[in-house]
């Protein structure tokens, strides 16, 4: 196995639900007792030397294909609104971001990045 990026470099993780899923029910055990985010991605080795900030992007996900083309275009655009104030606020605007996407938070990222 060949490392390509350190997760050193990295102060945020974004995540992103996919369709049928909410900005904290998709990241919930079933019972509802744990936030995955919050209570165990913090505890991972890596992620608790670099103690990056966690966010979740949330979105319509029910009105995601009522015109599909568009509303994936405006997700993103306003995905990539919040990634920017975040990092201004922050002053991290130079430091590269983590996004951790399920289903169609994917295609909205990779709408941001492309």
């Amino acid at each position: 196995m060949v490392a390509i990026l350190s997760l050193a470099d990295f102060s945020r993780i974004v995540a992103i639900h996919g369709l049928g899923g909410g900005r904290m029910g998709t990241f919930t055990s079933t019972s509802g007792d744990h936030l995955w985010l919050r209570d165990f991605l913090p505890e991972d080795p890596l992620v608790a030397r670099m103690k990056p900030r966690i966010s979740t992007f949330g979105y319509d996900a029910s009105i995601a294909f009522g015109n599909s083309a568009s509303q994936i275009h405006n997700f993103a655009g306003q995905l990539l609104n919040e990634l920017h104030h975040m990092r201004q606020e922050s002053k991290t605007t130079g430091v590269p971001i983590v996004i951790v996407a399920h289903s169609l938070g994917g295609i909205i990222a990779k709408q941001v990045g492309g």
